[in-house]
C-alpha cells in the first residue's frame, strides 16, 4: 500500500493514501527520470567523446480523490490541499511510504492544485484534483542519516603512572557503506582542541585541512553536499566563522 505525505515549508501537511479524505488515485514520476548525456566533439572526429551524464529535475504528478461528508466539508478540504501545495511556500518535503520502505525528497508545487470540472470529476461530496511537483534535486533519500561518534586520540595514561606508558594512541576508525546508487555527501563535526585538523578521503586522496588551531571549546563543521559546501568553526558562544577557501 502506498502513502504520500507532503509537508510544506510552514510545517503544514497533507496525507494522501488509501483512506479518505485524500485518496491516492494515480502517481507518476517516482522512478522514471530523463538524463542529459554530455559529450564533446573535436574537428574531424568520428562520433564524440563521452564526458558525463546529468540527471534532470524530477517531475511527480499526483492524482487525488477528495472525499467529504458534506458539500461544506468538501470545500474546506479543497481549500486545505490548495493551501498546503501553495507554490509560493517554496520547497517542501514529500515522504513516500511503500511496502519495502520509506523515502523522502524535496519538492515544490509546479502550480496550485487543479480541480477538473465534469460529472466524472466532481460531485456534491467528492472532487478529483491533480498536483504536479518539481524536485530540483532528483534523488530520493533515506529518512535517517548514518551517524557514529569517533575520537581522534584515545587517552592512555592514568594515575599513578607506570612505566613504560602511552600518553595516547590513534583513535577509532569507521567504515561507512553507501548503499545508494550515487556518491553521497558527508557532514562532519570535529571537536577541539586540535592543530591543523585534516579529513582525508582515502578513496580519492582528496583532503580538507584547516591551517589553524581549534580551541578546546571550538567545533569544526564540514558539509560536502552540492550547492551547500561549507567549512565553519563554531565557538562556545555559537558564533560561526566561515573558513572555506576551496577544496584540496
Amino acid at each position: 500500500m502506498q502513502k504520500l505525505i507532503y509537508t510544506n515549508s510552514r510545517g503544514d501537511s497533507v496525507t494522501i493514501g488509501h483512506n479518505p479524505p485524500f485518496q491516492l488515485a494515480s502517481i507518476e514520476g517516482l522512478g522514471d527520470l530523463d538524463a542529459d548525456i554530455q559529450t564533446n566533439k573535436a574537428a574531424y572526429q568520428d562520433g564524440s567523446t563521452y564526458l558525463d551524464t546529468l540527471l534532470n529535475e524530477r517531475n511527480i504528478s499526483i492524482g487525488v480523490r477528495i472525499k467529504g461528508d458534506s458539500i461544506e466539508e468538501l470545500f474546506e478540504l479543497r481549500r486545505k490541499i490548495a493551501s498546503v501545495f501553495n507554490p509560493k511556500f517554496g520547497l517542501g518535503e514529500l515522504r513516500y511510504e511503500y511496502p519495502s520502505g520509506v523515502k523522502v525528497i524535496k519538492a515544490v508545487a509546479d502550480h496550485v492544485p487543479s480541480f477538473p470540472s465534469g460529472k466524472s470529476n466532481h460531485g456534491p461530496t467528492f472532487q478529483r484534483s491533480m498536483i504536479t511537483l518539481i524536485c530540483p534535486d532528483p534523488y530520493w533519500r533515506d529518512i535517517e542519516s548514518i551517524s557514529k561518534p569517533m575520537s581522534a586520540i584515545e587517552p592512555r595514561f592514568s594515575f599513578p603512572l607506570k612505566f613504560p606508558m602511552e600518553f595516547g594512541t590513534e583513535g577509532s576508525k569507521q567504515v561507512y557503506d553507501n548503499i545508494g546508487d550515487v556518491p553521497a555527501p558527508v557532514l562532519i563535526e570535529f571537536r577541539g582542541p586540535a592543530t591543523n585538523p585534516r579529513v582525508i578521503n582515502e578513496t580519492t586522496g582528496e583532503f580538507i585541512q584547516l591551517n589553524r588551531v581549534l580551541g578546546p571549546n571550538d567545533r569544526l563543521f564540514i558539509d560536502t553536499s552540492f550547492g551547500n559546501k561549507t567549512v565553519e568553526i563554531v565557538d562556545i558562544a555559537g558564533n560561526r566563522t566561515n573558513v572555506l577557501t576551496g577544496w584540496t
